[in-house]
C-alpha cells in the first residue's frame, strides 16, 4: 500500500511544473546567457520575461562584457575612404565582413573617431555637435553631444575622442582631448565622458566632466594612441627646446585613476631627419605589452617591448630587413602601417598583419629572421578575401 502511494505521489505533477519542459534554475540559465554573443542577445530577449530581465541587468553586463573580451579575436579596420565602412576580420576562423554606419545613420557621410570591443566612435559630418558610439551587432546608436574648446585662448584647435574602458567602473569611457597648437603652457586640456550601458536611442544623453591640466605639447603629426593595461598610450616630444635636443617619449593616461603617468623614453630617437623619422613610429598592444616599432635606418626596423613600465625597460625582440616586395625605404604611412602583430611561441613564428597600397597581407617572422621566398625576397602573402581601399 505504501509502495502504491509513493508511486502515485512521484507521478503527481509538481509545484513547479511547466507546461513548456522541465524548470531549469536561474543560475544556468544565467550562465548560459553570458555565453550567447551579442548579436543573439537581443533576440534572446523576447523568449521570455525573466530571460528580459536577466539581460537587461548591470550585472550581466559586466559579466557578458568581461567573458567576451577575454575571447575577443576580431579586429575592426577603418577604410581610408570611404570614411563609413569598416571590415571586421575575425583572426580565428581567417574571415571577414563589412560593416556600413550609413545605414545606421542614414547619412553619406560618416567620419569614424575610434574603435574598441567591436564598439564605433564616428560622427556625420554635417553636424559639429554630437558624436555617435555605435554597437554594430546589436545595430544600436547611443547619441553624446560633443565637447566645445575648453580653453580660455582662441588660438587654432585641433579635438581628438578616444573610447576607453574603465575597468573598476566596468565602463566604456569617450576622452576629449582638446590641443591647442599656439600655447605650449595650456597644450593639452581633456574632459571624459561616461557611458552607462543603455545603448537605447532615447536614453538621455551623458554629460562631460571637464579635467584640468597642464601639459606639453603632442607631437606634430596624427594623435594615435594604443591601450595597454588600463593606460592610454600616445608619442609626444619635449616641444620647448631645440630641434637638436628634443626627445620622442611614451606618455601615458590611466583611465581609472585619471591621471598622466611618468613620461617613457624611448631606446632610440629618430636621429638626424627627426620629422621624417618620427612619422615612422608606431606603436601596438602585443599581448598586454606596449610594442614599438623603431626605424634605426633607412633599411631596418627594430621591434621593441616595454618589459618595465617602472624601470622603462625595453627589450629589442625582432629585426625587420628591408626587402624589394615592400618597397624602400621601410616606413609607415597612409599607404604602409602595421595592424597587429600575432605572436606563437610554439611555432617561434610572428605574423604581422599589414596594409600596403589598401591591400591586406599577412608577413611572417620566424625566430629572429623574416621568411624568405625562393629568390631571397621577403615572403608576403595577400589576404584576398578583403578589399582594397586606396
Amino acid at each position: 500500500m505504501g509502495a502504491k502511494n509513493k508511486r502515485q505521489k512521484l507521478n503527481q505533477p509538481s509545484k513547479n511544473y511547466n507546461k513548456s519542459g522541465p524548470i531549469i534554475p536561474d543560475e544556468i540559465i544565467y550562465d548560459i546567457l553570458i555565453r550567447v554573443p551579442a548579436r543573439d542577445l537581443v533576440s534572446f530577449k523576447r523568449v521570455c520575461k525573466s530571460w528580459k530581465y536577466i539581460i537587461s541587468g548591470r550585472e550581466f553586463s559586466a559579466a557578458h562584457l568581461k567573458y567576451w573580451k577575454s575571447r575577443f579575436d576580431v579586429i575592426l579596420l577603418q577604410g581610408v575612404f570611404p570614411h563609413q565602412d569598416f571590415v571586421a576580420l575575425d583572426i580565428r576562423t581567417k574571415t571577414s565582413h563589412r560593416l556600413s554606419l550609413r545605414n545606421l545613420v542614414r547619412e553619406d557621410n560618416v567620419i569614424v573617431l575610434d574603435s574598441l570591443d567591436g564598439l564605433i566612435l564616428f560622427r556625420v559630418t554635417y553636424s559639429k555637435s554630437q558624436l555617435y558610439v555605435c554597437n554594430p551587432l546589436t545595430q544600436r546608436l547611443k547619441l553624446i553631444l560633443r565637447v566645445t574648446p575648453f580653453s580660455p585662448f582662441y588660438a587654432p584647435f585641433r579635438t581628438f575622442y578616444k573610447l576607453v574602458f574603465d575597468s573598476a567602473l566596468q565602463k566604456y569611457k569617450v576622452i576629449g582631448f582638446c590641443y591647442q597648437n599656439e600655447n605650449p603652457e595650456f597644450a593639452l586640456r581633456y574632459c571624459v565622458i561616461e557611458l552607462d550601458g543603455d545603448d537605447r536611442q532615447e536614453a538621455q544623453s551623458p554629460v562631460w566632466r571637464n579635467v584640468e591640466t597642464r601639459f606639453q605639447h603632442l607631437l606634430k603629426w596624427e594623435f594615435n594612441t594604443v591601450l595597454v593595461n588600463g593606460l592610454l598610450c600616445w608619442l609626444a616630444h619635449n616641444i620647448t627646446v631645440s630641434v637638436e635636443e628634443r626627445l620622442v617619449y611614451v606618455q601615458a593616461l590611466d583611465i581609472v585613476g585619471e591621471e598622466f603617468k611618468e613620461k617613457i623614453k624611448l631606446p632610440c630617437q629618430p636621429g638626424d631627419n627627426y620629422a621624417a623619422n618620427c612619422k615612422m613610429f608606431q606603436m601596438e598592444n602585443v599581448e598586454g605589452s606596449l610594442c614599438v616599432a623603431i626605424p634605426e635606418d633607412q633599411n631596418e626596423l627594430g621591434i621593441w617591448i616595454l618589459k618595465d613600465w617602472d624601470e622603462h625597460i625595453w627589450i629589442k625582440k625582432y629585426n625587420i630587413c628591408n626587402g624589394q616586395k615592400l618597397g624602400s625605404p621601410f616606413h609607415f604611412s597612409k599607404r604602409f602601417s602595421i595592424l597587429f602583430v600575432m605572436d606563437a611561441d610554439e611555432t617561434e613564428e610572428v605574423k604581422f598583419i599589414v596594409r600596403i597600397s589598401g591591400k591586406l597581407g599577412s608577413y611572417s617572422l620566424k625566430g629572429q629572421h623574416q621568411e624568405e621566398n625562393s629568390d631571397g625576397s621577403p615572403k608576403f602573402t595577400y589576404v584576398p578575401s578583403l578589399i582594397c581601399w586606396d
